[in-house]
C-alpha cells in the first residue's frame, strides 16, 4: 500500500524535463500507453478532475485503484494534505453512468487510511444500490481510524442525484454496539458538509448515526426521498445544520391490473377492507407501486383499490404493504436495558436548519431522546394535508423547542406529547409559532408551553388530556378558541401555571381605572382552583367561570 505524503514528491521549481508528464484527466491517464516508471513512481493529474497524484503499484498488486492501457497499476494519493477525490477512483461524472461505486471506493479507502474526501464541484449519479456510499463500524473496522471528513462545494455546487432505490442508508456511522462492556467504544468526529442529495422520489434513507458522538452535518440538503433523513440511536453531542425537504415515510402498495390511472394527493380505499390511505403520487402504469401515507386499517391482497378522485387497480400484497412509516428525523434508544446510557442526547439543530414532514411526521422523539435542542423550522408540507402531527414526542424527556416556527395545515394539532408508553417529561416549547396547537396525552409531567403563538381557529391552543405539573402560560391564540382545554379524567394534573400573575400597574397609587383582572382563558370539565401571587382588596380581582373558585 502507498505511503502518505504531505508535500510534493518532486521539485516543481526544476525544469519540466525533470517532472513526469501531467495528465489533464483521470480518463487521459488511464488511456496512456506510457511504460511503467517503476514501483513507487508518481503520476500526476492536474486539470478539470482536480489536482492529485497516483503512486505506481507493484506489477503483482491486486489492490490498485486504477490501471492504464500501458499496464501501469496505481494507488490514489492526495497531492498535498489529506484529501482524495472520487475521480481518482473512476467516478465518470458524465451525467449518465453510475458514480456510486467510485464514491464508495474513495470514501472507504480514504477513511481507512486517514484521508478526507473532497467531492469537488461535481454532479454525481447514484444508481440503485444495496450498500452505503460510506460506512464505518468501530466494532468491525480499525478503531484507530475513528474519524472522517467529507465535503463538497455547497448544496448547489456538489450534488448527489439518486437514480434508483437504495436498500441501505447512504451514510452510516456506528460505534461498537455489540453490548455494554468497558470500554464501550463510540464512533466520533464524523463530518459531512456542503453537498446535497436529490432523491428524485426514490426509496432512500440518508444518514444513520448509532453509538456515535461529536459529529456534524453542516450545510447539507436532502430533497425528495422516501425514507429517513436522519436516524439516530445512541447519538450524542452533535450538530445538525441540514435541510430535509420532502422526506420520510416509504409505505407503498404493490398493485396490478390498473384500469384507471391514479392522481396524487387523494384518498384511496380498499373496497373489501374499507382501509383508507392518502396517495403520495400518481400512477399510470399497468402495475407498480402506490406510495401512501397515514394508513387506517389493513389492505387485503386481491381487493380493488379505488381513488376518491379517480383511479382503480387491484392490490398485489400477499405479504403485506411494503416499507414502513418513517419520520424525517427519528431519535430513540439503542439498548432497552440501558435506556439512559443509550439515548440520543444533546443534538443541536440551529435556526438555519429545516425539517419538513412532507409525507408523515417531521420529527419522532422516542423514549430514548433527551435534551435535544431544536431551533429549526419544522413543518408539514402545506400544499397537501394528510393529517397527523408534525412533531410526535413519544416519551421523550427535556427536549427544547425555542424561538422558531412549527407550521402546519389547519385542523389537527401540530405537536403531540404522548406519555402513554413512557412518561414524557420536561419538554419545553418557548417562544414558538406552533401552528394549530399542542396535545398532551396520558403521563405528561413538568412540560412547559409558554410565550407561544397559535393559529388555532375555533379549537384550543393546548389540549390537556392527561398529565401532572405541566406549566402552560402566556400563550397567544390567534383564533377564537381558548388558550387551554382540559379533558383529563383526573384532577391531579396541576393546572397550567399554578400561580397566575396579576396584571400589575407599576406605581405608587391605584390606577385610575382600577386593577385589571388576571385572565385565565381556559375551558375545562374539571373543578379548578386558582391562586394568586398577592392579596388585593375585595373585588379587585374577579374570578369568572363555572366550577372555578379562588384559593
Amino acid at each position: 500500500m502507498p505511503d502518505t505524503t504531505d508535500t510534493l514528491p518532486f521539485d516543481e521549481t526544476k525544469t519540466p524535463t525533470q517532472e513526469p508528464a501531467i495528465y489533464e484527466t483521470v480518463t487521459e491517464f488511464e488511456a496512456s500507453t506510457e511504460s511503467a516508471r517503476g514501483e513507487g513512481a508518481y503520476w500526476r493529474v492536474r486539470g478539470q478532475d482536480g489536482d492529485f497524484l497516483f503512486k505506481e503499484a507493484p506489477e503483482t498488486a491486486d489492490d490498485h485503484h486504477r490501471i492504464t492501457n500501458g499496464g501501469v497499476k496505481a494507488y490514489a494519493l492526495p497531492l498535498r494534505g489529506s484529501d482524495l477525490m472520487p475521480a481518482q477512483f473512476g467516478a465518470p461524472r458524465n451525467g449518465v453512468d453510475d458514480d456510486g461505486e467510485a464514491i464508495w471506493a474513495c470514501t472507504t479507502y480514504a477513511q481507512r487510511n486517514g484521508y478526507a474526501v473532497d467531492l469537488g464541484k461535481n454532479v454525481y449519479q447514484i444508481h440503485a444500490r444495496s450498500k452505503p456510499l460510506f460506512s464505518y463500524d468501530r466494532g468491525v473496522d480499525d478503531p484507530k481510524q475513528n474519524n472522517f471528513n467529507m465535503f463538497g462545494r455547497g448544496p448547489s455546487g456538489t450534488r448527489l442525484e439518486i437514480r434508483g432505490d437504495c436498500e441501505d442508508f447512504l451514510f452510516k456511522v456506528q460505534g461498537n454496539t455489540s453490548g455494554y462492556s468497558a470500554p464501550h467504544a463510540r464512533a466520533s468526529e464524523f463530518t459531512f458538509r456542503d453537498f446535497s442529495i436529490n432523491g428524485h422520489g426514490h426509496n432512500v434513507d440518508a444518514f444513520q448515526f448509532r453509538c456515535a458522538d461529536q459529529s456534524v452535518l453542516d450545510n447539507i440538503k436532502v430533497f425528495d426521498i422516501y425514507g429517513y433523513g436522519l436516524y439516530g440511536r445512541q447519538f450524542w453531542d452533535s450538530t445538525v445544520n441540514a435541510r430535509f425537504l420532502r422526506c420520510g415515510d416509504n409505505l407503498r402498495i404493490p398493485y396490478v391490473d390498473q384500469t384507471e390511472p391514479f392522481g396524487a394527493g387523494q384518498k384511496i380505499v380498499g373496497e373489501d377492507s374499507k382501509t383508507t390511505a392518502w396517495l403520495m403520487h400518481g400512477a399510470d402504469k399497468q402495475k407498480g407501486f402506490l406510495h401512501i401515507t397515514h394508513v387506517d386499517g389493513a389492505f387485503i391482497d386481491g381487493e380493488s383499490i379505488v381513488g376518491a378522485d379517480g383511479g382503480q387497480a387491484t392490490a398485489n400484497i400477499p405479504e403485506g404493504i411494503v416499507g414502513s412509516e418513517k419520520a424525517v428525523v427519528d431519535f430513540d434508544y439503542e439498548f432497552g436495558e440501558r435506556l439512559w446510557d443509550s439515548a440520543c442526547n444533546q443534538i443541536k439543530f440551529p435556526n438555519t436548519s429545516k425539517i419538513e414532514g412532507y409525507r408523515w411526521r417531521a420529527i419522532h422523539l422516542g423514549r430514548g431522546s433527551r435534551q435535544n435542542n431544536f431551533s429549526a423550522k419544522i413543518h408539514l408540507f402545506l400544499g397537501r394535508h394528510y393529517g397527523g402531527p408534525a412533531v410526535y414526542i413519544d416519551g421523550g424527556i427535556s427536549n427544547h423547542f425555542t424561538d422558531h416556527m412549527i407550521a402546519h395545515t389547519k385542523g389537527e394539532r401540530t405537536v403531540v406529547i404522548d406519555g402513554s408508553n413512557y412518561i414524557a417529561a420536561g419538554n419545553r416549547f418557548i417562544g414558538v409559532s406552533a401552528g394549530a396547537g399542542i396535545h398532551l396525552k396520558s403521563h405528561c409531567r413538568r412540560n412547559s408551553i409558554t410565550c407561544c403563538h397559535f393559529d388555532n381557529g375555533k379549537q384550543s391552543c393546548v389540549l390537556v388530556a392527561g398529565g401532572q405539573d405541566n406549566m402552560i402560560r402566556n400563550n397567544i391564540p390567534s383564533g377564537s378558541g381558548p388558550e387551554v382545554e382540559v379533558t383529563a379524567s383526573s384532577h391531579d394534573f396541576a393546572l397550567l401555571d399554578r400561580v397566575i400573575p396579576e396584571r400589575v400597574h407599576i406605581g405608587e397609587t391605584i390606577p385610575a381605572h382600577g386593577w385589571s383582572p388576571a385572565r385565565l382563558n381556559v375551558y375545562s370539565n374539571q373543578n379548578l382552583t386558582v391562586r394568586f401571587e398577592s392579596e388585593r382588596k375585595k373585588g379587585a380581582i374577579e374570578v369568572l367561570g363555572n366550577a372555578v373558585t379562588s384559593g
